[in-house]
């Protein structure tokens, strides 16, 4: 467990009462990051009843945001939807809708 770093991505949508699009992006980010060999892999998602969070792991935060941008924001995230990238020991967090 000492090994253990933060995720490269962390993606936090707020959980609303289309809850159907969580597994859709799950598969279709998936999909995605296959395509693009050694980018990075989803380490698991987890939700809290608030938030549903996707984990993402690689080498490069900003290439993996970059391939998973478009699907993430094509599911309209709602109020307090965030994105946080890991870079060295610095984590940036930017919101996902206004």
């Amino acid at each position: 467990m000492a090994d253990h770093r933060p995720y490269a991505v962390t993606i936090r949508l707020a959980v609303d009462a289309n809850l159907g699009r969580f597994a859709d992006l799950e598969e279709k980010v998936n999909a995605r990051l296959a395509a693009t060999p050694g980018l990075g892999v989803i380490d698991g998602t987890g939700s809290d009843g608030q938030f549903w969070e996707l984990f993402l792991d690689g080498d490069d935060p900003d290439a993996l945001w970059a391939a998973v941008r478009s699907l993430v924001e094509a599911t309209d995230p709602t109020r307090g939807s965030e994105v946080a990238m890991r870079r060295d020991n610095q984590v940036e967090t930017t919101p996902l809708s206004a």
